[in-house]
C-alpha cells in the first residue's frame, strides 16, 4: 500500500488539485446521520460522478480505470479494503454525453456500509485511463474483478489477498500503457468535538479529486465555488446550478449511515427464516438449534452494538411468542376442542423496519 501511496503523492502537484464540500443531507431522511459517532452509525463510501473528457478519444484508444483503497478500524484493527473498477465494472453505470465529447459514470459504492468504530479514515483515490488493445488493460481488468468479489465482511479471511490486489496495481504504476489523470492520498481523524469538527475531521462530505493544467484557478481556495446537486458536481453562476464539465475528475460522498440497506443478507436473517419455518411445523428441537444461530449471528461487526442489542430482543420476543401460540394450539388440539395446531405464518419483515422504528 505504501508503494500506491507514495507513487499517488510523487504525481499529486501534476496539474490535479481536490477539496471537499459539506454534505447537505435531506431533512426528511432519518437513516441518515449527521456525525459520524462512533459504534452508532454506519461508514459508506460511493463514487457519486466521474467526469472524463474526450470522449471519443477515450473509447477509441484508451479505456477508463478507478481505483479507491480505503483503510480504516475494523474489529479494532486496521484493514485495507480495495475497489478497483475497471472497463466492466464501469460499463452498467456509463453514460455517453457526446454533446461535450464526454463521458459520466455515477452511484457506484465502494465502501460499506461497515460499522464505523472511531479513529481515522483513510482513501487512495485514483482514476487512470489504459490503453484499450493492451495486455496491461486486460490484466487490469481481471484484477478488477477478483478485486469485486472481496466484500468488506470477509475482509479478514482474505488480507493476503487484498495485499496481493495492491501489490499488483501498484507494480503497473508508471508503465507504458497507463496514465494517471487524477489522484490523492488523504485522511481525515475522529473529530473530537462532534458538533464543531475541524477541517481535518471525519464529517459527511463530497470529495473532489479533479485533473487541471497547471496555471489554472479553481485551486482548493476557491471550493467555495462548488455546490453538488442531486449528484453531479456544478457551480452556482448567476443563481443558477450549472454542472461541470471543464477537466476530468473523480468525486466521492463519505457519509455516516444510521440504517443498512442491505440486513436480509446477513446470516442473521436466514437463521431466523429457519427458526420459523421449523418452529412452524412443530419441529421444535430444529427450531431451538436455528434460534441458536441466529442469536449467534446477531452479535456479528457487521452491525453496530445498539442495533445487535435492539434486533436481539425483538427477535427473542417474537421467537418466545411464536413458542406460545404453538404450544396453545397444540394443547387445544390434545383436549380436542379444535384440530390439530396449523402451521404458524412466517414473519418475513425487513429488520430495517424493525431499526426504523426505533429510531428518535
Amino acid at each position: 500500500m505504501s508503494g500506491f501511496i507514495n507513487w499517488i503523492r510523487g504525481h499529486a502537484a501534476e496539474g490535479m488539485t481536490s477539496f471537499a464540500l459539506p454534505f447537505e443531507e435531506t431533512a426528511s431522511e432519518r437513516t441518515a446521520g449527521n456525525r459520524f459517532e462512533p459504534n452508532e452509525v454506519y461508514l459508506e463510501v460511493r463514487v457519486e460522478q466521474i467526469w472524463l473528457t474526450n470522449e471519443r478519444e477515450l473509447w477509441r484508444e484508451f479505456q477508463p480505470f478507478a481505483a479507491v483503497v480505503a483503510e480504516f478500524t475494523r474489529s479494532g484493527e486496521r484493514v485495507t479494503v480495495p475497489a478497483l473498477l475497471g472497463a466492466s465494472q464501469l460499463s452498467s453505470k456509463l453514460n455517453l454525453v457526446s454533446d461535450k465529447d464526454a463521458i459520466e459514470i455515477r452511484n457506484l459504492r465502494t465502501l460499506g456500509p461497515v460499522p464505523y468504530e472511531g479513529d481515522d479514515l483513510s482513501l487512495l483515490i485514483a482514476l487512470f485511463r489504459t490503453q484499450t488493445r493492451n495486455w496491461l488493460t486486460d490484466t487490469i481488468s481481471l484484477i478488477a474483478t477478483v478485486a469485486g468479489a472481496i466484500s468488506a465482511p470477509g475482509i479478514g479471511q482474505v488480507k493476503p489477498a487484498v495485499d496481493a490486489i495492491v501489490t499488483a496495481v501498484t507494480g503497473f504504476l508508471g508503465q507504458d500503457g497507463i496514465e494517471l489523470r487524477c489522484g490523492q492520498y488523504q485522511s481525515w481523524s475522529r473529530a473530537e468535538d462532534t458538533a464543531r469538527p475541524g477541517a481535518g475531521d471525519l464529517t459527511p462530505m463530497h470529495y473532489v479529486v479533479m485533473r487541471k493544467p497547471v496555471g489554472r484557478g479553481d485551486g482548493p481556495h476557491q471550493a467555495r465555488d462548488f455546490t453538488v446537486r442531486d449528484g453531479r458536481l456544478g457551480r452556482r453562476i448567476g443563481g443558477e446550478f450549472t454542472p461541470y464539465t471543464e477537466h476530468d475528475f473523480i468525486m466521492l460522498s463519505i457519509e455516516p449511515r444510521r440504517l443498512r440497506d442491505d440486513y436480509k443478507r446477513l446470516d442473521f436473517y436466514k437463521y431466523w427464516q429457519q427458526t420459523q419455518a421449523a418452529l412452524s411445523q412443530g419441529e421444535l428441537t430444529t427450531a431451538e438449534r436455528m434460534w441458536r444461530r441466529t442469536a449467534g449471528a446477531l452479535y456479528t461487526d457487521e452491525l453496530t452494538t445498539i442495533q445487535q442489542e435492539v434486533l436481539y430482543a425483538e427477535y427473542q420476543a417474537r421467537y418466545k411468542q411464536m413458542q406460545d401460540r404453538f404450544a396453545e394450539a397444540d394443547e387445544r388440539a390434545f383436549r380436542g376442542t379444535e384440530a390439530a395446531a396449523a402451521s404458524l405464518p412466517v414473519d418475513d419483515q425487513d429488520p430495517r423496519d424493525i431499526l426504523l422504528a426505533t429510531l428518535p
